[in-house]
């Protein structure tokens, strides 16, 4: 065999890399199901699924936006954590369109949170400080249930900014629910701070 075939070769799929690609169809095929409970689970597959890139992605943002159950959209989004190509204005948008349901909206918060740790840029960052941070500490104080004020101290955690660390910080004072209180004060001490 000559120099010129076994490097087409080399370009040629193998197996191993064909069975990644065949698994994320597969499993974004179902995320267009007439069954909630389906949409969710081939999202949850997802996160497990090596489906990463800007076109990957594009194809995900479109089933949230057009996703109409609050938990498939809460599993799209955790599916979205750490995806390194989103747009800062794509999540600032998805947090606005998120705020009719509150678990939704923390979910969205958190990806957002996420975002604005690892350096989104600073009109995102102000958006997260100016407008997230005070409606996370609302939440924290008084969401409709643990879940809630849990998920909300996490997105706080995640963001690091110094507002966030500053509601912590205000929360941990005033909070009325022993839980919530602990769960703060752990944030607080993650972050370094006294």
């Amino acid at each position: 065999m000559g120099a010129s075939a076994r490097d087409a070769m080399d370009d040629e799929p193998t197996d191993a890399t064909k069975e990644p690609r065949a698994e994320q169809a597969f499993l974004v095929a179902f995320l267009a199901d007439a069954n909630p409970q389906v949409r969710t689970l081939a999202a949850w597959g997802l996160m497990s699924s090596d489906k990463e890139g800007e076109e990957g992605q594009q194809e995900i943002l479109e089933f949230v936006r057009e996703e109409r159950d609050p938990e498939v959209r809460i599993a799209l989004y955790r599916f979205l954590q750490g995806q390194k190509t989103l747009k800062c204005s794509t999540l600032v948008e998805l947090v606005r369109q998120e705020e009719k349901d509150e678990k939704t909206w923390l979910a969205s918060c958190d990806l957002l949170a996420g975002a604005v740790q690892s350096g989104a840029n600073e009109e995102t960052t102000a958006f997260f400080n100016e407008s997230i941070v005070p409606s996370l500490k609302k939440r924290a104080l008084n969401g409709s249930d643990l879940h809630c004020r849990i998920a909300a101290i996490i997105a706080l955690r995640r963001s690091g900014t110094e507002e966030a660390l500053n509601a912590l910080q205000e929360i941990t004072r005033t909070s009325e629910d022993p839980q919530v209180v602990q769960a703060a004060s752990s944030a607080v001490r993650l972050a370094g701070v006294e």
